[in-house]
């Protein structure tokens, strides 16, 4: 495989292509607390926990998602007790809407999941893409499956809509607005609502991200029989404890309890033995 240090807009005319390379500690985490259950006769295989967990989504709907990663944050927890999510879709579009822009419209997804308003639409032609997303631009799948419906756009030209749009390439973005405006026209769209599309496409793209990229990596599934938020957050990770045995912080007495005889100085080397 050919490696450059080159910046990849100069080596994209070159026919190579920029990968990402996500590493994360939660995925040893996982791993880790998995052990620790069979440790207990505990057997979870977490990448086997269903979508359609009820008591997952009432877990994460009172805002237990420490150790859940990218909802663990304050913000998150807030969002996902106002949220009440009950489908893996509302999971992952939070997880999309959650940067600056597009986090406007969490209110509104918010408010027209639990019914407290309707879903608007630009257009009827945009209902069938965002309906799962209650009239939300969320991904960049919804911006190019709209310019390939309501303009025309072939899927290669879609998909130079969405870089420009992501990137912010304004020369790009001055030639995409006519056509798109023009495309939409044949369609029946008059110029007015056609402008007013592509700015909200541009608008809640710029940090929008691909739904496949949002996917949870992670759905805990408590059960009174079986493990629990607490057990997931039980584990040592490069020396130190994230024990949170009904705490919220390092308490020394809580960890005593578990197995750990470290002293005072800290929870560095602990091996919890529950």
């Amino acid at each position: 495989m050919p490696v450059t240090q080159f910046p990849m807009k100069w080596v994209e005319p070159g026919g190579l292509v920029k990968f990402d390379f996500l590493g994360l500690k939660t995925l040893t985490v996982i791993a880790r607390t998995e052990n620790f259950l069979k440790q207990r006769d505990i057997h979870i295989k977490t990448d086997q926990v269903p979508f359609d967990d009820v008591a997952a989504y009432e877990m994460l709907s009172t805002g237990h998602s420490i150790g859940v990663f990218q909802v663990e944050g304050t913000g998150m927890q807030d969002l996902l007790r106002k949220m009440k999510p009950d489908r893996i879709e509302d999971l992952i579009a939070l997880v999309a809407l959650y940067r600056p822009g597009p986090m406007d419209s969490i209110p509104r997804y918010i408010a027209c999941k639990h019914g407290r308003e309707e879903p608007e639409f630009l257009h009827p032609m945009l209902e069938p893409i965002l309906k799962t997303t209650f009239g939300v631009i969320t991904y960049q799948e919804d911006v190019m499956q709209i310019a390939r419906d309501l303009a025309g756009y072939s899927l290669g030209e879609a998909d130079l809509l969405r870089r420009a749009m992501g990137k912010k390439i304004a020369s790009e973005m001055a030639v995409h607005q006519p056509r798109f405006v023009e495309g939409a026209g044949k369609n029946g769209i008059d110029a007015e609502t056609a402008e007013k599309i592509f700015a909200q496409n541009a608008k809640l793209l710029s940090p929008t991200v691909p739904s496949c990229a949002r996917d949870p990596i992670l759905c805990i599934s408590p059960r009174d029989s079986g493990p629990g938020p607490w057990d997931f957050a039980c584990h040592w990770y490069f020396g130190q404890c994230r024990h949170r045995c009904r705490v919220d912080r390092y308490d020394y007495q809580a960890l005593e309890s578990c197995g750990w005889t470290g002293g005072s100085a800290g929870p560095r080397g602990f091996q919890p033995d529950h």
